[in-house]
């Protein structure tokens, strides 16, 4: 690991949520193995006042793509509920992008993940007991795509 690794990395334990997005960003910006980790320690650090379900990292997430979906599993199970939502968000990037969804029309695409995602039986601010089968599926859906 270079010396600059080292210091983002330690950079993610500071107090500034500013000095933390900006490692996280980064690290991922450099394609460190480090930078989904990063990103999902930093997914509530950095929203922005409109969009408070959007945070850089959710961004980077969904740019780093299906080998940042396994981090997200304990998020989407999180106490805090906009931790769950901009985990949410960033498995929604995700998924929307992969070829399976694809579509030449993007309402088509639109509608096939919408199918798909009801059938997973996810939402953010459903209770506890009714999310977790929700993880479930996603993961199994997941682990059958290796």
């Amino acid at each position: 690991m270079t010396d600059d690794a080292v210091a983002l990395l330690a950079k993610l334990k500071d107090p500034d949520e500013q000095v933390r997005v900006d490692a996280a960003q980064a690290l991922h910006a450099r394609h460190d193995p480090h930078a989904i980790e990063a990103c999902t320690r930093t997914i509530d650090d950095g929203a922005d006042e409109l969009h408070a379900d959007r945070t850089p990292a959710v961004r980077c997430l969904i740019d780093i793509g299906m080998p940042a979906l396994p981090s997200l599993f304990d998020l989407l199970l999180a106490p805090g509920e906009l931790t769950r939502l901009r985990a949410q968000r960033a498995v929604e990037g995700i998924t929307l992008a992969l070829p399976d969804f694809q579509a030449a029309d993007p309402q088509g695409r639109d509608a096939r993940w919408r199918a798909w995602w009801q059938a997973i039986g996810y939402a953010y601010d459903a209770a506890p007991e009714a999310r977790q089968p929700g993880v479930a599926r996603l993961r199994a859906w997941a682990a059958a795509r290796k």
